[in-house]
């Protein structure tokens, strides 16, 4: 029972942002190319869905502008290689850290959908994060090639 607590306040806390708003979900979700806030008031395979499903979002605008930026990049002084190298590095430590964080030691639990629900918890903040961190990247260049 400690475990499970333990368990709840750290998933709380660490998601509390990004997973809290109540908002329904009444169209199938493979349609969507819009995140959805998934909430806890969904059953737990409702749930689970809903941030699988925003995972597969996150990860296809991030290859999207990952794309563009390599276009944007191609022969400046190698970056388009440096931002290579930053994206994969940026992809092991995200899935090693997702990994690490939930080994059935922290997690407490040796199998189930609360195991996998956390592990598509916390990547999902991360993408959430690239996402922002290379939306901004993006808006830098552009703003520099303006006042070229």
């Amino acid at each position: 029972m400690k475990k499970v607590l333990i368990l709840t306040t750290v998933i709380s806390a660490f998601f509390a942002g990004s997973v809290c708003a109540k908002t329904p979900v009444k169209t199938p979700l493979k349609t969507s190319e819009t995140v959805i806030q998934c909430t806890r008031e969904m059953s737990n395979y409702e749930y689970l869905e809903c941030v699988q499903n925003n995972n597969e979002i996150y990860e296809k605008q991030i290859n999207s502008i990952y794309s563009e930026l390599k276009i944007k990049l191609k022969d400046e002084d190698n970056d388009d290689i440096t931002l290579t190298k930053s994206q994969n590095a940026w992809t092991a430590y995200r899935d090693n850290y997702c990994k690490l964080a939930n080994s059935t030691k922290v997690v407490g639990y040796p199998t189930g959908v609360g195991v996998v629900l956390y592990a598509e918890e916390c990547i999902n903040s991360f993408n959430e994060n690239r996402l922002k961190e290379l939306n901004t990247l993006k808006s830098d260049i552009e703003e520099f090639e303006k006042e070229q």
